[in-house]
Formats: C-alpha cells, structure tokens, sequence
C-alpha cells in the first residue's frame, strides 16, 4: 500500500483467514469528485468483478447527474 504522509507511511499485513470463518468477500468502490470536495464510496460483499463495477459506475452516473453536472472524467487505474 502507497500513500502521501507526513509521517511514517502505514504498512500493508498479510492476515490468513481462520479455515472456520463463514465470513465472504467485501470490497469498497470509491470516486473522488474534487469540484464537489466529496468521496461516493459504495461497499459490496462480494468480489469486485465486471458486473459489480459497472453497477458501481451507473450509480456514480446517477450521483454526478443529480448534481447538474454533464461531464465526468474518469481515470481508471489497473483497468483491463
């Protein structure tokens, strides 16, 4: 994990999950609207696939279109 700090900068830990745990996948979708100063996220508990990211980007749509807005740059990073 990379980031910008001032400080020491925190470290990624490699935890292996308890055979017995029941527990499924979870990940957090988020985009940063700097004209807004404001972060959508949006959690899901399964794994980030295709279809769950284009769910996550028509919601985003919807969001930036409440906002008036009419155009949305979007950098995406590792995408295939």
């Amino acid at each position: 994990m990379h980031s910008w700090t001032e400080t020491a900068p925190p470290h990624l830990v490699e935890k292996r999950a308890d055979k017995t745990e029941t527990e499924k996948a979870m990940a957090c979708y988020g985009v940063y609207l700097q004209s807004q100063a404001q972060m959508l996220l949006r959690f899901v508990e399964q794994r980030p696939v295709s279809e769950i990211t284009c769910q996550f980007l028509a919601w985003v749509v919807e969001q930036v279109s409440a906002m008036d807005k009419r155009v949305m740059p979007l950098t995406w990073d590792h995408a295939s």
